[in-house]
């Protein structure tokens, strides 16, 4: 599934003439959104890319996911970091985007939800010492957004965006310590170039 969507980015982006717009001297009514670039969570980057559907100049639905395994810091509930794991997510949100389309800054934010898959599980804590039967669970929750897309011309833009993913139900087993809950909150921010059609 993650192949197939950052194939199909990497198609779009690639390929401007297969989504030419009706107007090509404004950004208004182009209804195609790629971007490339890059994120950063709390213990590490990753690349990153999505695709957009904009069903008019305000309104969009996102794809977007990263391309490598993203690292976090792992915290317990109600205690401290006690190490690091890696995940791979990929969020679908609704997006509104303020101000003229052809505007050079937009504002936008955006909320949906995610599914990600937590491996690497890396346990530092005294409190926790190395042991058999470390693994991380699957992750699924909801994304917040927030961003700004600031145009080059009409089919170019950078965005900035902050996101905050956020997990229902994200465990830990050890040996020492089975089944405990961990902070669920996953903050990243990224930039990407972009381009729409």
């Amino acid at each position: 599934m993650r192949s197939l969507f950052l194939t199909t980015c990497l198609l779009a982006f690639a390929s401007p003439a297969a989504f030419a717009a009706d107007d090509a001297d404004t950004a208004s009514k182009k209804r195609i959104g790629v971007t490339a670039g890059f994120t950063v969570g709390d213990a590490g980057p990753a690349p990153t890319a999505s695709i957009s559907y904009l069903f008019n100049d305000h309104w969009a639905a996102e794809i977007w996911g990263t391309a490598d395994k993203l690292q976090q810091n792992m915290r317990i509930k109600s205690g401290p970091r006690v190490g690091t794991y890696a995940h791979q997510p990929v969020a679908l949100s609704v997006q509104y985007h303020f101000g003229n389309a052809d505007a050079v800054f937009r504002p936008f934010l955006g909320v949906g939800g995610f599914k990600s898959h937590i491996s690497d599980v890396q346990v530092t804590a005294p409190a926790a010492p190395a042991a058999t039967n470390i693994r991380g669970r699957s992750g699924a929750g909801y994304i917040v957004t927030a961003g700004l897309d600031m145009n080059i011309n009409e089919t170019w833009f950078a965005r900035l965006d902050a996101r905050l993913l956020y997990a229902s139900d994200m465990r830990l087993d050890t040996a020492a310590a089975p089944d405990q809950a961990m902070k669920g909150s996953m903050p990243v921010a990224g930039f990407s170039v972009g381009a729409r059609f």
